[in-house]
């Protein structure tokens, strides 16, 4: 593969655009582009910040080392700090990351840390900062404090100047040098010290793993590395480079009023935000169950003129336990690793000999190689299985212990966030299936089958075969166990919506009732649902990975219901992953079909017993743009393509949700026209494809309108607040066990 066409790899060019979202206000979407090179079939996952001029492409070189060490890195162009990071990584189903930044990008991954601290591997969080920025006001170098001196303005035209060659701004290039060694003779005339020569430190070799299935261009030749830097640069400058003016502004502080924290969490500086990082770790009910102590690296350049010897050392004790951060004139240590440990935190501190604060990631030079093989070894492998038959009787019993430690384990890792993560914090667990596997296919899949035995199946199919040890219900049922109270008051609230559909219900049909639980934590559920007698058994999401995650470690009997929008790419993992998904509601296109069909069929050619999955086809009965759905004249289309193209799944009915003004006005004696209309569509549709009447049903009417939903012949109805109680923010949805305990 040639320069040129490696760097012209989608890898290097991906898009994703964030939804508008109500809930935060943002009612535009947001498109932005990524990188994500390196083993994309990895668990191991590093999510990159870069520094200034630092696009997706600068970081290229990598990609070879990174594939050596099977880890997958991402890399996004300017990541902001609100819905992007885990609308993206949700988008890739990557569950947990290790974080990494070169110079100014440690101010980006700070508000990472602090604000999505779960985000991190539950059992080995790891952090890595390459030659980090500090500030002018820290750092003391001359250069930067004289540009910090510059009119803001200036500053923030930084981007345009950059292509002309501006002396005073041009320092701040120093920033974002990196591995781009075409941008050092661009600026020939800046007073910014020309960037070490890789080549000429450290010969190329390739890494002590294994290359033989790398495809790429050789990364470990200078040559071709020199052609890669001169075509990183052009295409650098051939995108926009205005969100990098904004960026100069913010490594700068100029001016003052642009901050480096995010809004929902507060900081001034690096040295206010590690104890406030601390005290996260220490406190946040996201991280319950996870390993609180974090390994933080940070790895300086030998000669950094951006940040100075002064700027080393204060970064350095920002994070030392009771050591000012002031800035002092005291040298640092001679040592080139220094290593210090907190109790939440061990914190290693390296000089790499004979890098510059630029050049510090080329591969050359060898830090880039730590970095990744303590990434790797920061989300390991799945280790080799033994056959229990060989054992001896003993071994055999400490073998269960231990898998037993491990499933309570991973069980604490399931109490987290409502939105990115499992969500069960206590709850009986009944005996059918439970089912926990990992989102990457390297890890191995553990199911707890029913029966006696525990069975762990690897990717590559070996089998490892182990009696359930015979307390393991009793103590997966009292670790999960569920408040009284709380149970009470949901059942009291379940008991009260079935008198009033049964009120509304005249004719005496069956009224399906879907208990929507979307954002509520999984004991909620399970509080209306305890085997082998549950209260209630059919409840609805409205996120994808709320219902992919509750669906591992809730009970096989419930019948899960996707009511929520749903995306194409996520149509097959939903259908393939859930086998008691019961049915998806929100169908409304060929396309989302066709996967769903994909998936239930890969789920069926593995497991005979699963169903079909049912679906509803949406109809969007209000014509406003804002909602989703078919067209009503375009119904009977979509629900042809069904049974004729999809034999794997089973067209259930139409389901709507209507205008909420409609909706509020609905009661038992004033017919909702978007009712109306799913009504007369379903007669229509059913006339033409020959059907008797009651074969296509219709889910129509919510907490504020079943009863009137029901009068007009709704088949099935969503109740979700009247039930669960008021929602809080998806942001907010995070489990608390204490608080799960003490309320009624």
């Amino acid at each position: 593969m040639g320069v040129l066409e490696f760097l012209s790899d989608r890898r290097f060019h991906r898009t994703y655009t964030l939804p508008p979202n109500a809930e935060t206000d943002r009612d535009k979407p947001h498109r932005f582009s990524y990188a994500d090179f390196g083993d994309l079939e990895s668990n191991a996952v590093v999510f990159f910040c870069g520094a200034l001029m630092g696009t997706r492409f600068c970081y290229a070189p990598l990609d070879q080392l990174a594939n050596a060490h099977n880890v997958r890195f991402i890399h996004v162009d300017r990541p902001g700090n609100g819905e992007m990071i885990p609308g993206l990584l949700q988008h890739l189903g990557i569950p947990h990351i290790s974080l990494a930044s070169h110079s100014g990008g440690d101010i980006y991954v700070l508000n990472i840390m602090l604000m999505y601290p779960h985000l991190l591997h539950p059992d080995h969080p790891y952090i890595c900062f390459f030659a980090p920025w500090v500030h002018p006001s820290h750092s003391k170098v001359t250069q930067m404090r004289a540009t910090s001196m510059l009119p803001a303005p200036m500053i923030g035209k930084f981007a345009p100047i950059a292509k002309f060659v501006n002396e005073n701004v041009v320092p701040l290039v120093g920033l974002s040098g990196m591995l781009v060694q075409g941008v050092k003779g661009s600026w020939r005339s800046a007073p910014a010290p020309v960037p070490l020569t890789p080549t000429t430190m450290r010969s190329r070799a390739p890494s002590i793993l294994s290359l033989d299935t790398y495809n790429g261009p050789a990364l470990d030749d200078p040559a071709v590395v020199d052609e890669l830097r001169k075509y990183i640069t052009k295409f650098l400058f051939a995108e926009s480079m205005d969100g990098i003016s904004a960026d100069a502004q913010l490594f700068m502080k100029k001016p003052r009023s642009v901050p480096w924290c995010s809004p929902s969490i507060l900081w001034s500086d690096i040295n206010y935000a590690v104890p406030l990082l601390s005290k996260i770790i220490d406190q946040d009910v996201r991280l319950n169950g996870c390993n609180r102590t974090w390994t933080i690296d940070t790895f300086h350049a030998e000669s950094d003129d951006m940040v100075g010897e002064r700027g080393r050392q204060w970064f350095d004790d920002c994070w030392l336990p009771g050591r000012s951060s002031s800035s002092s004139g005291r040298r640092a240590s001679a040592d080139m690793v220094q290593e210090f440990s907190h109790k939440n935190y061990e914190y290693r501190s390296e000089v790499a000999k004979g890098t510059d604060h630029n050049f510090l990631m080329d591969p050359a030079f060898g830090a880039s190689e730590k970095w990744f093989k303590r990434v790797r070894d920061a989300c390991p492998m799945p280790e080799e299985t033994v056959d229990v038959s060989t054992m001896s009787t003993r071994t055999a019993t400490d073998r269960s212990k231990k898998i037993m430690r491990s499933l309570l384990g991973r069980m604490r890792k399931m109490t987290r966030s409502a939105s990115t993560r499992t969500l069960a914090p206590h709850s009986r667990l009944s005996h059918s299936l439970l089912v926990m596997s990992s989102r990457s296919g390297r890890d191995s899949v553990a199911e707890l089958c029913r029966g006696e035995v525990i069975r762990f199946e690897t990717a590559d199919g070996n089998n490892l075969l182990t009696p359930v040890p015979s307390d393991v219900y009793a103590k997966l049922s009292a670790y999960m166990q569920i408040n009284a109270q709380r149970a009470k008051q949901l059942t009291e609230n379940l008991a009260s919506i079935t008198s009033r559909i049964k009120a509304a219900n005249k004719n005496n049909r069956n009224v399906r009732l879907i208990a929507v639980s979307k954002l509520k934590p999984a004991n909620d559920i399970l509080a209306l649902h305890q085997p082998p007698n549950p209260l209630h058994t059919h409840f609805g999401e409205n996120y994808v990975q709320e219902l992919l995650e509750k669906s591992k470690i809730l009970p096989r009997s419930i019948r899960w219901h996707m009511i929520g929008g749903l995306q194409s790419n996520k149509c097959k993992q939903l259908a393939e992953q859930i086998p008691n998904l019961w049915c998806v509601s929100s169908v409304d296109s060929e396309k989302k079909t066709n996967e769903l069909e994909k998936g239930r069929k890969a789920l069926l050619e593995k497991d005979s017993s699963v169903e079909k999955l049912r679906v509803m086809v949406q109809v969007n009965t209000s014509g406003e743009e804002s909602k989703s759905g078919v067209e009503p004249s375009n119904t009977l289309s979509l629900c042809r393509h069904i049974i004729e193209k999809c034999p794997n799944l089973q067209l259930l009915g139409l389901m709507t949700i209507g205008a909420i003004a409609r909706s509020k006005k609905t009661t038992p004696a004033n017919e909702n026209e978007d009712f109306v209309t799913l009504r007369e569509t379903r007669d229509k549709v059913a006339k033409e494809l020959g059907w008797e009447e009651g074969k296509l049903e219709l889910s129509m009417g919510m907490s504020a309108d079943f009863e009137g939903a029901i009068v007009m012949g709704s088949d099935e109805v969503r109740v979700g607040s009247d039930i669960f109680g008021e929602r809080p923010a998806k942001k907010d949805a995070v489990i608390k066990e204490k608080e799960a305990e003490e309320k009624s």
